[in-house]
């Protein structure tokens, strides 16, 4: 939720409105629906790990693994000033999301007895209560934009 949400709602508006200030609701626009579509990734990912059986570790560190590639594309997008890049970042980084996401709500149901099932889901809405709370703290204390992607990167790995 940390990498999620202000990704979504802080990153992109903040990039496209330096590299495309005239056209920014449009290209916020098309930015939002690439990750949106990239979404859809999470039950094709969710299907294929139980095709595969019980390796849902290993999709775990998948999505991991491309949440990190996903994140380190938006630091080029400053360097290379392009918009395309920045589509790609989102791209990836949703993939590696959502990923991460299918798998940890399957590994809840793996590891939390069926009568704990409850407490389970709740203890995984309030730490992405609070993860969405710590990613917009980060940016009301006004850090720039580049250091929010080394603490995506530390927050998906750890």
């Amino acid at each position: 939720a940390f990498c999620f949400n202000t990704i979504n709602s802080v990153v992109i508006p903040k990039e496209i409105e330096r590299l495309a200030p005239s056209r920014q609701s449009m290209w916020v626009g098309l930015i939002m629906a690439s990750g949106a579509i990239s979404q859809l990734s999470t039950p094709m990912v969710g299907a294929w790990s139980d095709r595969v059986g019980n390796n849902r570790a290993r999709f775990l560190v998948y999505g991991t693994i491309l949440t990190v590639i996903g994140v380190s594309i938006y630091f080029f997008v400053s360097a290379m000033e392009s918009i395309i890049v920045l589509f790609l970042a989102q791209i990836v980084t949703t993939v590696g999301l959502s990923t991460q996401y299918a798998m940890v709500t399957a590994l809840l149901n793996d590891f939390v007895r069926e009568e704990q099932t409850g407490v389970g889901s709740g203890a995984m809405a309030i730490l992405a209560i609070l993860g969405s709370g710590m990613g917009y703290a980060l940016f009301a204390l006004d850090v720039p934009v580049h250091y929010s992607y080394f603490s995506y990167i530390l927050l998906s790995v750890f």
